[in-house]
């Protein structure tokens, strides 16, 4: 009869050197900085009065901020979108600022429009987020026309996000009319 001998595993245990990967801290984004870019284009709001739809962060610690746009929700409530002075450190997003009967400030009346400087103010909007549009890309010996669609609402002058071919291509372009867009390559 044959005994079999069990015999334990060695671990051997082998370290690579591995280079340290770049890891991008995040930092949330506080209402009280959105409400201090939100005073800066002439409108008084409180951190308070900030609504956060989702959690926002920047790779800065205190990042610079502007207000793009602000549109009117209803009677007592407005929209407004968000974006990093330095498009590296966040981006985009919107908040809904909470008016509430008690500030004097209504959007159902002419005080509204009052309580935004021209600056700040919302423009009319020539193209709308998902409509179809043309793109005139010119550089110095060429002229290219693409049909596209915008990613987002803009007023004519505004720099929009435009998608072409299924979103495989996005431009950045200004709005000319509701129909023509023109860019640089």
């Amino acid at each position: 009869m044959t005994r079999l001998k069990w015999i334990a595993p060695t671990m051997i245990v082998v370290c690579f050197a591995m280079p340290a990967l770049a890891v991008t801290q995040h930092y949330g984004i506080r209402t009280e900085s959105i409400a201090a870019a939100i005073n800066g284009v002439g409108m008084q709001v409180t951190p308070a009065q900030v609504a956060l739809l989702t959690d926002v962060v920047s790779t800065t610690n205190a990042p610079r901020l502007k207000v793009s746009l602000i549109e009117k929700l209803g009677d007592h409530r407005l929209m407004a979108r968000v974006e990093c002075q330095n498009p590296q450190e966040c981006m985009p997003f919107f908040v809904r600022i909470n008016l509430g009967p008690d500030t004097g400030v209504s959007t159902s009346s002419g005080q509204f429009k009052e309580s935004l400087p021209s600056a700040g103010r919302a423009k009319q909007d020539a193209v709308k987020a998902g409509s179809k549009a043309t793109l005139l890309l010119d550089s110095d010996h060429m002229h290219i026309s693409l049909a596209v669609v915008c990613l987002e609402s803009g007023a004519v002058g505004q720099k929009i996000r435009v998608s072409a071919g299924e979103r495989r291509q996005i431009y950045l372009a200004e709005v000319v009319n509701g129909q023509l867009l023109k860019g640089s390559l």
